[in-house]
């Protein structure tokens, strides 16, 4: 990874096409533990210069300090933009530091003109208008991608919506609606990550001939299953439970991801059976949506946080997905979660949430259970007690869960969507 701009800008050019990615997610930075769309849009980064694509990172600057060295060998060049941090939640005073942000990318965007030929940009809100305005004063396409379901709203969270009071949150609605309805029609192509999401985008008036559904991709090789023996070797090596059945979830510890919901559904199933235990993959990552604390005082109170492993940040993954038996994932909405795709292609039996992409995976579930988002604590419980009886199935279930994944979803082929695509708007600038 490069040090400076300028040392970047500086560097031999071998590779044949080159790609801005920017984002404004303030957690691209190694070991990129956030994952969501920070994992997405990594992944995607790193195949596309495995491809000859010449692709590097634009970010806002992140407020935690992290060690340069943890960065992989492959880890693409990042370059940070100030103000730092996460600004959700945080209303007007949210203004100012995104205004200075928008600003930075945009003279970015000029600046760099001759290191770049096409701007994919990560999420609408912030950045689209922006980065689709400088690609079109430079003759240089613009691609945006949709990355959650906050893209697709016109909303805000609780918080800046109690902060802001009626007449503020009227304005800043008006705001929104108006920063959509240019950044559709100055951007060149939008991606969506399903038909749904397609669908969505139409409604919300974005040409038909711009939207281009490709889904998000995973790299199959590194999540595989693995044999009952060393998924007993990988126990031994992380300090999971041997003797219980294990479930996983990866992702922020956050509301909006179902973290809570799982927690008040653990509590029970962990105060009726004593050979299950959960492990939890992730931090709050800042913002008012966090609630470990929360997570961890509900289990305290039925006295089940012994059955709980709260591991964090995690740079293996791929380890604790192969060590578990089984994954749950109640998000209350997603385009289409990394966390599930590497689940599936570990071959891991699971319980999801009937959101975005997950809708069209298999009606009939032959890869697990599936229960509608927010559903109650009862229902859940009654789909994961369901699963545990129908132990004997989870190999078959396993491999179906691996073969969707697999078939649909590999890096390899969403990397060659995605650069048919640059293709295409490159001709049609030329």
């Amino acid at each position: 990874m490069y040090s400076s701009w300028n040392e970047w800008a500086d560097r031999p050019t071998p590779m044949t096409e080159r790609i801005c990615v920017l984002s404004d997610s303030p957690y691209f930075y190694p070991p990129f533990t956030a994952g969501g769309s920070v994992g997405q849009l990594l992944q995607l980064t790193k195949s596309l210069r495995r491809s000859n694509v010449e692709a590097f990172i634009v970010a806002r600057e992140p407020s935690d300090k992290w060690d340069p060295a943890s960065a992989a060998a492959d880890t693409p060049p990042i370059t940070y933009l100030r103000p730092a941090g996460e600004q959700r939640g945080k209303a007007w005073s949210a203004l100012l530091p995104n205004v200075i942000y928008v600003c930075r990318a945009f003279c970015f965007l000029i600046a760099a003109r001759a290191a770049y030929d096409i701007v994919l940009v990560s999420g609408f809100r912030l950045l689209a208008v922006p980065a689709a305005f400088a690609a079109r004063l430079l003759r240089k396409p613009c691609i945006v991608r949709v990355e959650d379901s906050n893209d697709l709203t016109f909303t805000l969270t609780k918080e800046s919506s109690q902060r802001m009071g009626a007449v503020g949150r009227n304005v800043m609605l008006a705001i929104i609606r108006t920063l959509y309805w240019s950044a559709f029609r100055l951007s060149h192509r939008v991606i969506a990550f399903s038909p749904d999401i397609a669908r969505r985008l139409g409604e919300m008036g974005a040409p038909a001939e711009k939207i281009h559904v490709i889904p998000n991709g995973l790299d199959v090789t590194a999540f595989q299953p693995v044999s009952p023996e060393e998924r007993r070797r990988l126990r031994e090596r992380l300090d999971l439970p041997r003797d219980k059945t294990v479930f996983v979830y990866t992702g922020r510890l956050t509301r909006s991801k179902g973290v809570m919901d799982l927690v008040n559904v653990w509590t029970e199933l962990a105060s009726e059976r004593e050979d299950v235990a959960l492990v939890l993959l992730g931090i709050e990552g800042g913002g008012p949506d966090g609630c470990e604390a929360d997570a961890r005082r509900a289990l305290a109170e039925r006295k089940v946080e012994s059955t709980v492993l709260f591991r964090g940040s995690v740079q293996n993954v791929a380890d604790y997905l192969k060590a578990a038996d089984a994954f749950i994932f109640l998000s209350h909405g997603e385009m289409l979660s990394l966390s599930v795709l590497e689940a599936f292609a570990v071959g891991l039996p699971s319980v999801l949430t009937s959101v975005g992409a997950v809708k069209y995976f298999d009606r009939a579930q032959s890869w697990g259970r599936l229960v509608e988002p927010r559903a109650a604590s009862e229902v859940v419980l009654d789909q994961l007690r369901d699963l545990l009886s129908a132990r004997d199935q989870w190999s078959t279930m396993g491999a179906n869960a691996r073969n969707l994944a697999t078939a649909g979803y590999s890096i390899e082929s969403v990397t060659n969507r995605y650069r048919s695509l640059f293709q295409e708007v490159g001709k049609q600038k030329q």
